[in-house]
């Protein structure tokens, strides 16, 4: 059981398609001991299998389902787990596990649509670093031998390109090792509990990122709320459970604040006003509307569904808008290097000539 505990993260899909599974079956009057029977034999995955027939034997043994999950925090979220608990104690399960369904797919889109808009510029920058870095080793030092046969007067973009080169081959044996070891102590620094602060502040701040980065963080926030508070979970365990389900710190420790506020009256409105640079005057005033009117997990509902359509906009504006930047500075780049190093050449054909 310990080892199965420390099991890597499932799939995704694969926990998507157990919940879909799992409301289908108890939906049409399986119990739930012959529904995670049967989906532990449906399952490819050997590990997700052996997950899957433990939480039989847990149900077997009379414990609930949600405990049953809390056994494997890395599976199954606090958010799952909650509402799987709150359809139990309804005796609405099959429902739940439908809206759970849902919730899952709608936030996987949104992962995609985000990681998607990113990793192509990504992939692009990575790319020229590496072709840039090939150049200046294996093609300037050839090309700076050529030119000092002639002793020809270069430019100075010419001798920036050949000192940036001769730095790189000099030191080749010191620079790559040292630069990955940057980049292995800025990854471990910035997931630690002191670095991780500044380095989310840094996304939500920054011009591109920081906008998607909001959109993304709203869009989750009302949309895990409005199913919490749908399916009858507490307003301030509800916040609690959001709060672990957003994937950047400031999120987090501002619903964290506002599940004690809520405690003590304060309505949260008044506290989500508190943060302007994490949550937009249309978010807190439709929440001050939904208390007003106890209509709040509907008005949820309206903040996701706008922020869910201004994120997927965003994704593809970015992708259109920043390609053909992407095109420009490649572009720009490659006439820099062309010209630094044909001026000299063209230069020494005159001369011959």
């Amino acid at each position: 059981m310990k080892n199965l505990k420390n099991l890597l993260p499932i799939s995704q899909n694969e926990k998507i398609n157990f919940t879909k599974n799992l409301g289908v079956m108890l939906k049409a009057g399986l119990s739930l001991d012959q529904s995670l029977s049967i989906l532990s034999k449906q399952s490819q995955n050997h590990k997700f299998k052996k997950v899957i027939l433990n939480l039989q034997k847990e149900v077997q043994s009379g414990h609930s389902l949600a405990d049953s999950l809390a056994l494997y925090p890395r599976i199954f979220s606090q958010f799952y787990i909650n509402m799987v608990r709150v359809g139990e104690e309804g005796g609405i399960i099959n429902q739940i596990a439908k809206e759970l369904h849902k919730q899952m797919q709608k936030t996987g889109r949104l992962k995609s649509k985000t990681k998607g808009a990113l990793i192509y510029p990504a992939i692009i920058i990575i790319t020229m670093i590496i072709i840039g870095v090939i150049m200046m080793i294996a093609v300037v030092p050839k090309l700076l031998d050529m030119l000092s046969q002639f002793g020809t007067q270069l430019p100075w973009t010419t001798k920036l390109i050949i000192a940036v080169s001769r730095f790189l081959t000099s030191r080749a044996l010191i620079i790559f090792p040292a630069f990955i070891a940057l980049i292995t102590a800025l990854i471990w620094f910035f997931k630690s509990r002191k670095g991780k602060p500044i380095w989310h502040k840094i996304i939500i701040t920054c011009p591109i990122l920081g906008k998607l980065s909001r959109e993304y963080n709203n869009a989750m926030l009302a949309r895990n709320l409005n199913s919490l508070i749908e399916s009858g979970v507490p307003i301030v365990e509800a916040l609690k459970t959001s709060a672990n389900t957003l994937n950047n710190y400031w999120y987090q420790k501002s619903l964290e604040t506002a599940a004690k506020k809520v405690q003590t009256g304060k309505s949260l409105f008044e506290i989500m006003k508190d943060y302007p640079k994490l949550y937009p005057p249309m978010v807190t005033e439709m929440i001050e509307v939904g208390e007003e009117t106890g209509q709040l997990n509907e008005l949820l509902s309206h903040i996701a569904d706008y922020y869910e359509e201004e994120l997927d906009q965003a994704t593809r504006n970015l992708s259109v808008t920043i390609e053909p930047v992407l095109m420009v500075f490649i572009g720009g780049l490659v006439t820099f290097f062309a010209l630094s190093m044909l001026q000299p050449m063209y230069s020494i054909l005159q001369n011959v000539g």
